[in-house]
């Protein structure tokens, strides 16, 4: 297994790669040298089996567009609490392009998932997630991976996958 934290300054983007090839991607944050849409194919990568969005603020998915444009994406996976028509109460104008298409992605990745595109060979993710309406601020509900059990106690419910 492979696992890189890209450096995309501000924001935030990670990788990680099973044995058998498949890529979970976190955040796509980019910046002036570093764009994941551009470092992965360099690195072989020819889909992504998850990408997480772990924050709805374009520093964690600023490069969406020219990644979706790029590579397969198969399943997106979020703080499904909220619905597209919810995250864009949350977000002033102007709505960027980026936001435009993950709210997109929210409302049409509904297809089927197979237990290889949620279970990777050698990795497996636990994601735990605020929900709202009783989080209003998306730092609150952002969507946390790999935690540990004990942040149940402090009031974060597990997210289903």
């Amino acid at each position: 297994m492979r696992f890189e934290i890209l450096n995309v300054e501000h924001g935030f983007a990670a990788y990680a790669q099973a044995n058998d090839g498949s890529v979970l991607l976190f955040d796509c944050g980019h910046s002036a040298t570093c764009r994941p849409s551009e470092y992965l194919p360099a690195q072989g990568v020819e889909s992504i089996q998850q990408l997480f969005i772990t924050n709805y603020d374009e520093d964690h998915i600023a490069d969406l567009p020219e990644l979706y444009r790029r590579l397969p994406i198969e399943v997106l996976r979020r703080n499904d609490s909220m619905t597209s028509a919810d995250v864009r109460k949350l977000k002033s104008p102007p709505i960027s392009s980026a936001m435009r298409l993950l709210l997109d992605m929210i409302d049409n990745y509904t297809g089927d998932v197979t237990g290889k595109q949620l279970e990777p060979n050698g990795i497996r993710v636990w994601t735990y997630c605020n929900y709202y309406p009783s989080f209003v601020d998306t730092n609150n509900l952002s969507l946390l991976s790999g935690m540990s059990r004990g942040m149940l106690k402090k009031g974060l419910r597990r997210c289903p996958p």
